[in-house]
């Protein structure tokens, strides 16, 4: 009997949420510009985590070089390594679901957009066009309900892939709710999407079964060759946890010794055996026995001046 415990590196909340069937989702953009939709929608794309970096407010002057403008351009990387420039925008920041800890909930009072499909797209080929960007990360509210949500995502893929012959990198988040087929078509066009808990449990127990009947095949030797007759592998008390990504895996040598740790690229945090300075350790400690020492005597001395 195996027990094992897997997480999925994925941050869908939408079975926390509660649908407000109270409120309707009509698309109203209060006629903004194409420029006003990006600022609106990219900012909301910010809570999206989902690359190394978000960004900067600092804009581009006469006589100098670069533009850090805070419009929709985010870092990820690629599968072979490299960190490459994204458009991150949502579809639409409408949405249909309640979720309290959202900055698009319905409930909230903030300017509200949409881009169609072929704004999208128009988006997406002149800034790469520029250089700006090699590719796109697109997420969305839930406009109208999932599925909906999901045919104009995918949609604007296809029309990215075979209208404008795009062949960049595409980053899409998948609407929890919507069908395997539409999910099945994200995953088609784009070269990388995220599901949630529910969708991606039957995939995690599957390679955590193969990794045990891989790791009993390697115990035995001795032999040219081994096939598994039948095998038998049940899992119980599985969860699933979600994590911050990106993690960075680190080592360092000092003083002759192997140190490997992991950090945390959203939050710094560090987990794993870090070297210490043990004359610096020493040190601190005294001063620390020394300063205790003195404060402890004061308050006695006080004690006996007062008589207490």
């Amino acid at each position: 009997m195996v027990s094992q415990t897997f997480v999925l590196f994925s941050l869908a909340f939408s079975n926390r949420c509660l649908y407000n069937t109270n409120m309707t989702t009509s698309i109203v953009n209060e006629n903004y510009s194409t420029q006003e939709k990006l600022q609106i929608l990219a900012d909301a794309a910010k809570y999206d985590v989902a690359c190394t970096s978000s960004g900067s407010s600092r804009r581009g002057k006469k006589g100098e070089l670069g533009n850090a403008e805070a419009c929709g351009i985010c870092h990820s990387f690629a599968a072979d390594g490299r960190c490459i420039s994204l458009l991150k925008i949502l579809m639409t920041n409408h949405c249909a679901y309640d979720c309290k800890y959202c900055i698009n909930r319905a409930s909230n009072d903030v300017r509200r957009a949409t881009f169609t499909p072929q704004e999208i797209c128009e988006l997406t080929v002149e800034f790469y066009k520029r250089n700006y960007i090699e590719g796109l990360f697109l997420s969305s509210g839930v406009l109208k309900n999932p599925t909906y949500t999901m045919e104009k995502m995918c949609e604007t893929l296809l029309l990215l892939r075979t209208r404008y012959h795009f062949n960049g990198y595409i980053h899409v988040k998948t609407i929890p709710g919507a069908s395997d087929e539409l999910l099945a078509a994200a995953g088609y066009l784009a070269d990388r999407y995220d599901v949630d808990s529910e969708k991606s449990a039957p995939r995690a127990n599957e390679r955590v079964k193969k990794s045990v009947e891989r790791a009993f095949e390697e115990t035995v030797t001795g032999y040219a060759t081994v096939m598994t007759e039948n095998s038998s592998v049940q899992l119980r008390d599985g969860s699933a946890q979600y994590a911050l990504l990106p993690v960075w895996i680190l080592n360092t040598t000092w003083e002759g010794k192997h140190y490997l740790f992991a950090m945390n690229g959203q939050t710094g945090k560090f987990v794993g055996d870090l070297p210490a300075d043990k004359n610096a350790a020493r040190k601190m400690t005294i001063k620390l026995t020394v300063i205790i020492t003195i404060v402890v005597y004061i308050l006695r001395l006080i004690l006996w001046m007062f008589g207490i």
